[in-house]
């Protein structure tokens, strides 16, 4: 099943998350994709907090090239509880293909 979603550039992404909103572009079902994600905005910080669950719920390594203000970086086990409040979390989320499937 292909997401309407993976249809679009980065630039007209952007723009139709600030038209509709974040969270209203996000589906757990079809999370693989590329974030870039300001986390001082609560609807990116909330799509960030539900892919740090998904990672952490499904199998294997889930978010890859993870880079928080351009810098490589690790997701710690503490967002899980918390997302911070500030910084450019850029990642792409990925699925082994049994959960694909």
């Amino acid at each position: 099943m292909l997401h309407v979603l993976t249809r679009f550039t980065q630039p007209e992404l952007e723009i139709l998350g600030k038209r509709i909103g974040y969270a209203n572009m996000f589906h757990e079902t079809m999370a693989t994709n590329y974030y870039e994600l300001d986390l001082a905005q609560p609807e990116q910080r909330w799509v960030a907090q539900e892919l740090v669950h998904l990672g952490a719920v499904e199998p294997g390594t889930n978010m890859v090239e993870v880079s928080l203000q351009g810098v490589d970086f690790d997701i710690p086990a503490g967002w899980s509880v918390d997302v911070p409040r500030r910084g450019l979390l850029e990642l792409y989320y990925c699925r082994s293909k049994e959960v694909s499937t």
